[in-house]
C-alpha cells in the first residue's frame, strides 16, 4: 500500500468490508482531522448500475441533512474509476447488540424512541424515505445517544423508482405490506417498522417473526398484533403507538412521528445549519491548497528544497504540533554493513514493507540490488494482509509487493475467519505467488429453530433466526445457546470441522408455567 493517502485525502486505519468492488473502511480524513467511515466503490467492477446510483441517491440524501440523530455526510465524489463517501465516525454499536445487554430503564428506552422519531422527523420533513429501519442500522453509544445510519435503500416520497424490481427491498422483519406486494412506499412505510422496532425494544421480541423468511412475511400481511398491556412501569401510551404504527394500511397510519412527540411530551429536535461546518470545511481546504501552490513555486521556481520536517503537522480547528512519543521509534539498519548505518527512523504505527526499499534506492545502493524479490498476493474473501506483524495492504492488491530475500511471515486477518500465519521465504529477482482461500481455514453452522431463536456461540450473539447466511466458526469444539423468553434455552457443545458445514435443526420446548 502507497504511503500516500488514498484519493489524496484518506489514511486508511482499518480495513472493516471488502469484495472486488465494494469496500468499507475506518479512516483518517487528512483535510478535517477526524476519523470517518469511509465507503469506495469501484465503478469498472459492478455488474449492475443500479448499484452505483443507488450509492450515490446515498450521498446526495445524507448531504441534504444535519441532525444529531442522523450519521452525517462529509464529503463525497470520484477519483478514477471510484466514487467514494466519507461518513461521521460515531463509535458505538447497532441496537441489536445492544439489545443483548439491555439494561436500559423505561426512561432510557423512551429516550430512545424520541431521538429515533427525532431522526425520522427530519428526514420526513425532507421527503427522504430510509426504506430499511431495523436494529442493525440504529447506532447508539454508551451515553445512549442514537443515530439512524445506512440510507443505501432510501429514496425521495414520490421520487422515481430506479428498476421495477426496486419497490420490493428491505429486511423481511422489518418490511412493511405494501413493500412485500410491490406498492409504493411512503414516510408512513417507515413509521410500521419503526412500529416494530418500538415493541421489540419494550417487549423483547420482534412480533412479526416466523419460523422462516416465507413464515415471517406473511405473518406481517395478514397477522393482527395483540400489543401486551403495560407492565413494569411502562406509560400506558406505549401499545397506544405500537398498535397505531402497525396497522396494515399505511392510510390508517398517523401522518407523521410528531403524534409521538404529543404523547411522551418530548420536544422535537431541529435541524442544524449546514452552511457553518461546510463553510469551515472549505477553508481548510482553500488554505491547504494555497500552502501547496507556495510550497510549489518555492521548490519549482527558485530551487529551493524541501526539508524534512522532524514533527508532524496536523490540521484541526487550529495549528498543532506534535513530536511522535520516543517509544514510537523504531531503527531500520543496513545488514550488510558492520557499522550498522541508520537508515530511517519513522514511527511503527505507519511502518510499511515497502519503506526499507525506498530508503535504500534513495540512497543509491546499487550493491544490494540482487537483495530483493517480489510477492503476489491473492486472498479469498479479503483479508487485511501483515507481513513480519507490519500491515501491507488490503486485498485485492493489484501489483506484486517488493520484498528483502529471506524468510518472512505472512499473516491474513478477517474478522470473520481464522486468522491465517505462515512463513514464507523470498528469492533473489522472483516472485513468490500466495493465493489463500480463508474458507479452507474455516468451518460453518447453519441452525434452523422452532419457532425462532437468539443464537450464541461461546456467550457471543450471532444472530436471530431466520439467519441470512451461515455462521463462520474456528474448527474445534464451541458452546452453542439459543434462547427465546417464551422457551427453554437450549444449551449444547457443538464441533467444527475445517471447511465443513455442520446443520442443525432445533425445536425449542415451551416454559412450563408454575401455579
Amino acid at each position: 500500500m502507497s504511503d500516500e493517502p488514498l484519493f489524496g485525502k484518506f489514511e486508511i486505519i482499518e480495513c472493516f468490508k471488502k469484495d472486488d468492488s465494494l469496500a468499507v473502511y475506518l479512516a483518517d480524513h487528512v483535510y478535517l482531522h477526524k476519523k470517518i467511515i469511509l465507503k469506495t466503490l469501484n465503478t469498472k467492477l459492478i455488474s449492475d448500475q443500479v448499484v452505483l446510483e443507488r450509492f450515490k441517491r446515498e450521498a446526495r440524501l445524507l448531504a441534504k441533512i444535519n441532525h444529531p440523530n442522523i450519521i452525517s455526510v462529509y464529503d463525497f465524489g470520484t477519483h478514477e474509476e471510484f466514487f467514494y463517501i466519507s461518513f461521521e465516525y460515531f463509535e458505538s454499536q447497532n441496537l441489536r447488540q445492544a439489545f443483548k445487554e439491555n439494561n436500559w430503564s423505561i426512561d432510557n428506552k423512551i429516550d430512545i424512541v424520541n431521538q429515533i422519531a427525532n431522526g425520522l422527523s427530519e428526514t420526513h420533513n425532507k421527503k427522504i424515505i430510509h426504506r430499511d429501519l431495523k436494529p442493525e442500522n440504529i447506532l447508539i453509544n454508551e451515553n445512549n445517544e442514537v443515530k439512524i445510519a445506512d440510507f443505501g435503500l432510501a429514496q425521495i416520497s414520490g421520487g422515481e423508482k430506479l428498476t421495477a424490481a426496486e419497490a420490493i427491498v428491505g429486511t423481511p422483519a422489518y418490511m412493511t405490506p405494501e413493500q412485500i406486494q410491490g406498492f409504493n412506499t411512503n414516510e408512513r412505510s417507515d413509521l410500521f417498522s419503526f412500529g416494530i422496532l418500538i415493541y421489540e425494544l419494550f417487549f423483547g421480541v420482534n412480533p412479526f417473526l416466523g419460523k422462516d423468511a416465507g413464515q415471517t412475511l406473511n405473518n406481517i400481511q395478514t397477522c393482527r398484533i395483540n400489543t401486551p398491556p403495560p407492565h413494569a412501569g411502562m406509560p400506558e401510551y406505549i401499545p397506544l403507538i405500537i398498535d397505531s404504527l402497525l396497522k396494515k394500511s399505511p392510510s390508517d397510519r398517523p401522518d407523521s412521528v410528531d403524534f409521538i412527540f404529543n404523547l411522551t411530551g418530548s420536544t422535537p429536535e431541529k435541524s442544524q445549519p449546514l452552511k457553518r461546518s461546510r463553510l469551515k470545511y472549505f477553508i481548510v481546504i482553500a488554505g491547504i491548497i494555497a500552502l501547496s501552490a507556495m510550497l510549489y513555486l518555492l521548490q519549482n521556481v527558485y530551487n529551493i528544497a524541501p526539508v524534512e520536517p522532524k514533527t508532524e503537522v496536523t490540521l484541526t480547528d487550529s495549528l498543532i504540533i506534535e513530536q511522535p512519543p520516543a517509544d514510537t521509534i523504531k531503527t531500520f539498519v543496513n545488514p550488510t554493513d558492520t557499522a550498522k548505518t541508520i537508515i530511517r527512523q519513522i514511527p511503527v504505527a505507519e511502518q510499511k514493507i515497502a519503506d526499507i526499499s525506498d530508503s535504500l534506492s534513495r540512497l543509491n545502493i546499487d550493491s544490494l540490488v540482487d537483495l530483493f524479490g517480489y510477492i503476489e498476493i491473492k486472498c479469498k474473501p479479503w483479508a487485511n494482509v501483515y507481513i513480519d506483524s507490519l500491515f501491507v495492504d488490503t486485498t485485492p492488491i493489484k501489483d506484486p509487493q517488493k520484498m528483502p530475500v529471506g524468510d518472512h511471515i505472512i499473516q491474513f486477518v478477517h474478522p470473520e475467519y481464522p486468522q491465517h500465519i505462515q512463513t514464507i521465504s523470498i528469492a533473489e529477482n522472483d516472485t513468490l505467488k500466495i493465493n489463500i482461500n480463508l474458507e479452507d481455514y474455516a468451518g460453518f453452522f447453519i441452525c434452523n429453530v422452532s419457532p425462532w431463536g437468539d443464537i450464541y456461540i461461546n456467550d457471543i450473539f450471532k444472530g436471530q433466526t431466520p439467519l441470512n447466511r451461515p455462521i463462520i466458526l474456528n474448527p474445534g469444539s464451541h458452546i452453542l445457546e439459543i434462547k427465546n423468553p417464551a422457551y427453554e434455552t437450549e444449551k449444547s457443545e457443538i464441533f467444527i470441522q475445517k471447511s465443513d458445514t455442520l446443520r442443525m435443526t432445533v425445536q425449542l420446548k415451551a416454559l412450563v408455567k408454575s401455579n
